[in-house]
């Protein structure tokens, strides 16, 4: 089964009602209403934006908009606790079926949870084995192992980052997210030993 950890559709103004318009930021031109928005980055980044000029429903969000069920990754079987999930952050209604079956996906994270002892010896293995230099780039940032297309256009734009994810579930900027869940301690051990293999798809 396919799993991902980030999603941004888009879709049709006709498919969310507002309900509490008062968390909604609002843009304006020339005194007309041309864009209401939520933005939340904490304890998890989700972003919805209604697109008055374009009639366009925007919907970003991550895996952790699961809460407890975060460690399954978003999928097939649980997409509709997403955005059932978003319903209550985001003061709407969703037309959950419409969405699902007409909508444009503009961006997402393909990833994977495996089982590995050593995420630093198989990121040297997987860095000694990349051959088209002028194709594939090895590097590392922010302490993450990337391999990433080299080209120019975004269209054709891929990026695989490979990680230790019991180590990048225990930085600061995960704490809120599992002081949010009702079992932090449980959340953090059903990582320990996985490596997460993503890829970003941004065209």
């Amino acid at each position: 089964m396919i799993t991902l950890d980030k999603v941004k559709l888009v879709t049709s103004l006709d498919y969310i009602d507002i309900i509490n318009k008062d968390i909604y930021d609002t843009k304006s031109k020339s005194g007309i209403v041309t864009s209401i928005s939520f933005t939340k980055t904490e304890p998890y980044s989700l972003y919805v934006e209604l697109d008055y000029e374009e009639n366009e429903l925007v919907i970003e969000f991550t895996g952790k908009i699961l809460h407890d069920r975060y460690s399954e990754l978003i999928n097939s079987n649980n997409v509709e606790v997403c955005l059932k999930n978003i319903e209550t952050e985001c003061g709407c209604r969703l037309d959950i079926t419409s969405i699902l079956q007409d909508n444009k996906v503009v961006k997402i994270d393909v990833s994977k949870d495996i089982e590995y002892p050593d995420c630093k010896g198989l990121t040297a293995y997987l860095s000694s084995h990349v051959k088209n230099y002028k194709k594939y780039l090895p590097r590392t940032i922010g302490g993450n192992f990337v391999i990433e297309k080299n080209v120019k256009t975004r269209g054709y734009k891929k990026r695989m980052t490979v990680y230790d994810k019991y180590k990048e579930m225990q930085k600061a900027s995960n704490k809120s997210f599992l002081c949010s869940t009702n079992q932090p301690d449980e959340m953090l051990e059903s990582f320990k030993g996985k490596v997460r293999l993503e890829l970003n798809l941004n065209s």
